[in-house]
C-alpha cells in the first residue's frame, strides 16, 4: 500500500511537470516511448520470451506509431476526416473487447493464440498514442492531456478505496476478482466530481458542463474496460503483473492500460461533439 501511494504520487508529479513544461513535439515523443515500453511488456503476454524479440516487437509498434503520425499529419494540419474514421474503427474494436471480457473464459478460444494477441497489442497500444498526440495539438492541448490522465487516475483512486472498504459484489470475477460494482460507481462518482471542479476552474467554451462531464463518464467506463482487457490477457498468460518496473504497481502497462481504451474514446466523443457546435 505504501509503495503504491508513493509510486502514484511520484508518477503524478512527473506527469504534471512534463505536461507543464515540454513542448508538444517533445511530449509526443515521451508518450510514444512510454507506450513502447508498454508494448515490450505486452510482448511477454504474447508468449514472446527472448528480450531481443520483445524489443523488436516494441520497435515495430513504435514504427507504426510514427507511420500513422505522419499519415494523419499529427504535427501539422491533421487529416481530421481520416483520423475520425480510424478512431471509429478503434471504437468498434473495444466494443468487441467488451464481449470478450463479458464471456471470458469462453471467449479465449477466439483471441488467445499468441500471434493474435501480438496483433491485438498493436490495436491496444498504438491508437491511444495517436489520440493523445492529436489532443496535444488542439488549443490548450497540454491541459486536455493532463485532464484526461488526471480523470482516469481519479477514477482509479476512487474505485480502489470505495471497492476496498465497501465492495462486496464483484464486477467481473473471472477476469479481475479485485474489482467490484461499488468500486466502479465510486470511481465514476470521484471522477465526475473531479470533472466538475476542472470545468469550474477552466471552462471549455465549446462544451456545456453536462457534455464535459458525460464525455468524462464514458471515458472512465472505457478506462475500466481497458483495465479489464489487460487483466483478461494476463490471466490467460498466467501472469499477475505485466512487469515490475513500478514498485507497488507492477509493470508500466499496468499503469497505462486504462488509457489504452479511454484516450481514443475520449477523442472520438470530443471530435463528434465539437463538430456539432
Amino acid at each position: 500500500m505504501k509503495n503504491r501511494i508513493l509510486t502514484g504520487l511520484a508518477a503524478a508529479a512527473l506527469v504534471i511537470v512534463l505536461v507543464s513544461f515540454l513542448k508538444p513535439v517533445a511530449l509526443a515523443a515521451v508518450i510514444a516511448l512510454v507506450f513502447a515500453v508498454g508494448a515490450y511488456e505486452w510482448a511477454s503476454l504474447s508468449n514472446i520470451k527472448p528480450r531481443v524479440l520483445k524489443s523488436l516487437y516494441a520497435l515495430l509498434l513504435l514504427g507504426l506509431m510514427m507511420v500513422l503520425g505522419f499519415y494523419f499529419n499529427l504535427l501539422d494540419g491533421v487529416k481530421e476526416s481520416s483520423l475520425l474514421g480510424f478512431i471509429h474503427l478503434v471504437g468498434l474494436f473495444w466494443a468487441m473487447v467488451l464481449l470478450w471480457v463479458m464471456s471470458y473464459p469462453r471467449s479465449a478460444v477466439i483471441w488467445s493464440h499468441p500471434v493474435f494477441i501480438g496483433i491485438m497489442g498493436a490495436v491496444v497500444i498504438v491508437p491511444p498514442v495517436i489520440a493523445l498526440v492529436y489532443l496535444l495539438h488542439l488549443p490548450q492541448g497540454n491541459w486536455l492531456v493532463l485532464y484526461l490522465v488526471a480523470l482516469v487516475s481519479s477514477a482509479d483512486t476512487g474505485a480502489y478505496f470505495f471497492g476496498k472498504f465497501l465492495g462486496k459484489k464483484k464486477l467481473c470475477p473471472k477476469v479481475s476478482p479485485g474489482k467490484s460494482w461499488v468500486g466502479l460507481f465510486g470511481g465514476l462518482f470521484v471522477s465526475s466530481l473531479f470533472s466538475l471542479c476542472w470545468y469550474m476552474a477552466s471552462p471549455m467554451p465549446q462544451l456545456s458542463l453536462l457534455s464535459f462531464i458525460l464525455i468524462g463518464v464514458v471515458a472512465v467506463l472505457f478506462s475500466v474496460l481497458g483495465d479489464l482487457m489487460e487483466s483478461m490477457v494476463k490471466r490467460q498468460a498466467g501472469k499477475k503483473d505485466s512487469g515490475s518496473i513500478l514498485p507497488g504497481h507492477g509493470g508500466l502497462l499496468d499503469r497505462i492500460d486504462s488509457m489504452t481504451a479511454a484516450a481514443p474514446i475520449y477523442l472520438l466523443l470530443l471530435l463528434v461533439l465539437l463538430e456539432q457546435q
